[in-house]
This record gives structure tokens, C-alpha cells and sequence, in this order.
């Protein structure tokens, strides 16, 4: 069995669908979904975070501040988006 944490672990979503005859083939409609086109920004994104999940899990022992400060990032990644949807962030400290 892999190691908790290993890249080789599987993400599973789970979602209401269902499979529709569409013609010749079947389509996965899945239930409450909304068309429309994938979000490149959140897609590289979620990209990057597993990238910099795996650099912190590998093991060689680098701390999150040695690893943003490799990798360039910036306090605005880790901080969440303004949306009137989510509920307003705590205050917190500022790296310095």
C-alpha cells in the first residue's frame, strides 16, 4: 500500500449522474450542472498546489516558507479570492 500523501494517491469526486443515449453513444449527464467553459486560471491552480503538495511531501525536509520563497510565490496565493459568495476571512498575519 502506497505511503499517506504519496503522488500515486487517487482524488476521488463523487457526483450525482446519470448516463443518457445520446445518438450511437451514451453521455454521463451529471445532475445540477452547469455548462460552460473550464477555468484556466483555477485549472493551473489546482496544478501548481498539488506540484508544491508533492515538493512539501517529498521529503528533503523544506519548510513552506523555504519553498515559497523558491518557488516566487506570493501572499496573494494564500489568500482567498473576494467573493461575495464566501464568508469573510478571519484577519491573520502577514508573512513577513
Amino acid at each position: 500500500m502506497p505511503e499517506s500523501g504519496s503522488t500515486s494517491d487517487p482524488i476521488v469526486l463523487s457526483v450525482p449522474a446519470r448516463l443518457r443515449r445520446t445518438g450511437i453513444g451514451k453521455r454521463m449527464v451529471i445532475e445540477a450542472a452547469r455548462a460552460g467553459a473550464p477555468d484556466d486560471t483555477l485549472i493551473k491552480l489546482v496544478v501548481k498546489a498539488f506540484a508544491l503538495r508533492d515538493k512539501l511531501l517529498s521529503g528533503d525536509g523544506i519548510s513552506i516558507d523555504a519553498l515559497s520563497a523558491r518557488e516566487k510565490l506570493t501572499d496573494s496565493l494564500c489568500d482567498p479570492p473576494s467573493s461575495p459568495d464566501l464568508p469573510r476571512p478571519r484577519s491573520r498575519p502577514r508573512r513577513p
